[in-house]
């Protein structure tokens, strides 16, 4: 019955007929295929750069190379970084920790000497971590001799950070 509906019709019918049926087997393939859309907006998100700089008297040795304190090898280093962070951009917050056995702020005026007893780096890396909670930290800077004798080591706080996703950059001798 139906071949026979066709036959009675004027070719340009017919043809109209095939682009149907054709237009609706391409939009169930397409269908089957599942298309979809996906939009990625990058969005720029505050960040923070964390330095570390380690407060204890080990620090107070001469450098045998050129006959400076590590600390003032370390103080020089910051005040260049200092420089340099200032024009990274304002989504940018800089932040500055000394560090011995504990972690406490660090102001650009005090040049105080180092006096600590203990080198708890690993305890130091992941205070800071706690202390920048619910900011994303662009990289932590460690500005030490590595010299560790106290709290958590420093490879197992390294493994930590490195789960949250944290890159640490260590400066010393």
């Amino acid at each position: 019955a139906y071949r026979q509906r066709l036959r009675g019709t004027s070719g340009r019918w017919r043809w109209v007929a095939l682009g149907l049926r054709l237009a609706a087997v391409l939009l169930c393939v397409l269908a089957a295929l599942r298309p979809s859309v996906v939009l990625q907006e990058k969005k720029k998100q505050a960040a923070s750069l964390v330095f570390l700089i380690d407060d204890s008297s080990s620090m107070k040795i001469n450098d045998e190379m050129r006959g400076h304190t590590r600390w003032a090898l370390a103080l020089q280093t910051l005040a260049q970084a200092r420089a340099v962070a200032e024009k990274l951009g304002p989504n940018l917050e800089v932040k500055y920790y000394r560090f011995d056995a504990g972690l406490r702020d660090h102001r650009p005026e005090d040049a105080s000497e180092p006096e600590g007893r203990e080198t708890a780096i690993g305890t130091s890396l992941v205070d800071a971590v706690r202390r920048q909670a619910g900011k994303r930290i662009a990289a932590m800077i460690v500005l030490t001799d590595t010299a560790n004798n106290s709290g958590i080591p420093p490879l197992v706080a390294a493994r930590r950070l490195r789960i949250q996703q944290v890159p640490v950059v260590t400066v010393g001798s």
